[in-house]
């Protein structure tokens, strides 16, 4: 991963898919997949609830029981998981068993066919769109110099003064 691979990725966090950490927010089933075809039948949505103080969860405009976590934010993740390729037909999956007791975005490789497809696909999709949209606005400033260089450059030709721009 080059350089520019880094910077979208630090953008994509800070400003596309920041950690739900925060949000209070907890899934239906928290052992089981969220999104994909070992997924819970009718999904495995996440929704806001009521801090240690018995209060609503309020942050980031997220109500209590609402649907969680807000636009920007990474979908939730399973807590734990203990699935092996027995229980399922796939065989193209990096690894014979998943079991993780404390599963983290670090755990979720998404270029494993286990998570894009089968477990957490809600997560891999929006991590792809975070990239998607961190690297548009990273080329805006590219675009800008390539339509404004040669004019820049024509106009310093035409009235000089270009030793004063140096300055």
């Amino acid at each position: 991963m080059g350089l520019s691979g880094i910077t979208v990725g630090a953008l994509a966090e800070r400003n596309f898919f920041k950690s739900p950490t925060q949000l209070n927010c907890v899934l239906t089933h928290p052992n089981n997949c969220t999104m994909g075809y070992l997924g819970p039948n009718k999904g495995n949505p996440s929704f806001a609830k009521r801090n240690s103080l018995d209060k609503p969860n309020l942050t980031e405009g997220v109500g209590l029981g609402e649907s969680c976590p807000a636009p920007g934010f990474a979908p939730l993740l399973p807590v734990s998981l203990a699935i092996n390729a027995n229980t399922a037909t796939e065989t193209d999956w990096k690894e014979e068993e998943y079991t993780i007791m404390n599963l983290t975005s670090k755990n979720v490789n998404c270029a494993d066919s286990f998570w894009s497809e089968a477990c957490t696909e809600d997560y891999c999709k929006d991590k792809y769109a975070a990239s998607e949209s961190a690297s548009i606005y990273l080329s805006m400033n590219l675009i800008i110099s390539v339509l404004f260089q040669p004019l820049f450059g024509i106009f310093l030709d035409k009235f000089g003064y270009w030793t004063l721009m140096l300055g």
